[in-house]
């Protein structure tokens, strides 16, 4: 219930940004759709779903949140899921903490809250992992090759999932495998990769000796949290490291909380237990929170900047919108990609007053250019004169970021000098 709430949270209200508006593209509009990805083009799975339920009409185009439903769904299975997964290994506790960690993990709520099949992937990778431990092979062997097919995210839990279909009798062997593995991938820099592997080792140590628990415990105590390190809500972090991270976190919760309950006595020593969860759960909840209220789920308000386009341009039929980085975006409001007569031009800031000039002359009959602020910056001088001569600020979208600014300024093209009311 908790996933469930944090994930349907504000799933229609958050902008597009520009990966999504590529796949709205994809899976809308196929015919006016960029050339697919690398990813695409390796793991076309979870895309093809998407486009054959929107071809069947049971998977409506019209907002955000009907085409980043089926993401959602996935994720809130997922935390569930999770604890079936890991607990013939680590038992129901860590089973439990795995599931509330990834509930409430701020990554896996925003990879859940995308319009990308990776929130797919993570789910039949976990449920190949629990077949695989019950020794159910078949379906261990499908669900691998339809998460792999889905996104490339989950390749990375697949040699552990065939680990893990080996005989039961084999399993303490089979950790100390996977904590070498883990260890090999780590250093050939497969970085995400490595972080399920690593989850599925570590699970398989709790009869090892206590040395070895604290260590692994000291060690993955912040491992939930190690995809806020980058910033920006988690964003950063391959959602298909994540359950692997919850897994991993788990384990260390639990070590440490073994370690303070043998520590304290008398009544101090269920408070001392406790302690660990508590601190990763309270920060985990405010970080989600932030993320959910005040960072509008970590995304640029592409939708408010379309907006503020349509008000900026009222008074013309058609015009002109240049953008860099929102491009896609941008697109997909504003409805070029549906003949609208809107169309939507790219702006490279690097190429400074020249692109400003190039656009300035452009034959439409009004001219918009949508500036995010760190685009603005990366003008010279001269441009930024340039942009002062010939275009005058409209609006200005606010967008509260975890770091920095991320506001976007909408521009339109002064009237040429011979023009202008005296």
């Amino acid at each position: 219930m908790l996933a469930a709430g944090l994930r349907l949270y504000g799933l229609s209200q958050w902008s597009y940004d520009a990966a999504e508006a590529a796949g709205w593209q994809l899976v809308a509009a196929p015919a006016a759709a960029a050339p697919p990805t690398t990813a695409q083009r390796s793991a076309p799975l979870g895309w093809l779903l998407l486009q054959a339920l929107t071809a069947a009409g049971l998977l409506p185009t019209s907002g955000e949140g009907w085409l980043r439903l089926p993401a959602a769904l996935a994720g809130i299975l997922a935390a569930p899921l999770l604890a079936v997964a890991v607990r013939p290994w680590c038992g129901a506790a860590p089973a439990l903490l795995a599931a509330a960690l990834l509930a409430v993990h701020p990554a896996a709520v925003a990879a859940s809250q995308a319009l990308d099949p990776v929130a797919f992937a993570v789910l039949c990778a976990l449920g190949a992992g629990a077949a695989a431990l019950r020794q159910r092979r078949g379906l261990a062997a499908a669900l691998a090759v339809v998460a792999a097919a889905t996104s490339p995210a989950a390749i990375g839990a697949l040699l552990a999932i065939a680990l893990l279909a080996a005989p039961a009798r084999r399993h303490c062997e089979l950790a100390a495998a996977l904590g070498v593995l883990a260890a090999v991938a780590g250093l050939a820099a497969l970085g995400a990769a490595a972080v399920p592997l690593l989850a599925f080792a570590a699970c398989g140590w709790p009869l090892a000796p206590r040395p070895v628990r604290l260590a692994i415990g000291a060690t993955v105590l912040g491992a939930a949290g190690v995809a806020l390190a980058g910033g920006d809500g988690g964003r950063y972090a391959p959602a298909g490291a994540v359950p692997g991270l919850a897994a991993l976190a788990a384990v260390g919760l639990a070590a440490a909380a073994a370690a303070l309950r043998a520590a304290f006595a008398g009544s101090l020593r269920p408070i001392a237990a406790a302690a660990p969860a508590l601190v990763v759960f309270a920060w985990l909840g405010v970080e989600a929170f932030l993320q959910a209220t005040v960072h509008r789920g970590a995304r640029t308000p592409w939708r408010a900047v379309a907006d503020a386009a349509w008000a900026a341009a009222a008074d013309a039929p058609t015009f002109v919108v240049a953008a860099g980085a929102g491009r896609g975006s941008l697109d997909v409001y504003l409805g070029a990609s549906l003949a609208s007569g809107i169309a939507v031009a790219p702006f490279d800031p690097a190429a400074g007053v020249d692109a400003l000039r190039a656009l300035a002359a452009a034959p439409a009959p009004v001219v918009l250019l949508a500036l995010r602020s760190d685009e603005r910056a990366r003008l010279d001088a001269a441009a930024q004169r340039e942009l002062a001569d010939g275009f005058r600020c409209c609006a200005v979208v606010a967008s509260p970021q975890l770091h920095g600014d991320d506001s976007v300024a909408v521009y339109r093209r002064r009237a040429p000098a011979a023009a202008r009311p005296r």
